[in-house]
């Protein structure tokens, strides 16, 4: 095996994990979207909740709970 092929099979790799990667992140963070959206259309009960505290005006500081429990979604699937 000369020294081309195996980098061209070290690019696949890297392009496959890539791009499974990237799809377990989606499904995660698509999943957790429909809950917050399913917890915030169920009413004042949850105002209790961690969903409910990041729900405030700042739309940054929520997005970055959300990439925060996606990662440790992800790391759990592990």
């Amino acid at each position: 095996m000369d020294d081309l092929s195996l980098e061209r099979k070290k690019q696949l790799y890297s392009r496959q994990l890539a791009a499974h990667t990237l799809r377990q992140w989606n499904a995660v963070c698509q999943e957790h979207q429909t809950t917050n959206e399913a917890q915030e259309h169920a009413g004042p009960e949850n105002e209790g909740s961690s969903t409910a505290a990041i729900n405030g005006d700042s739309n940054s500081g929520r997005k970055g709970v959300i990439y925060s429990d996606c990662i440790t979604k992800l790391i759990k699937m592990r």
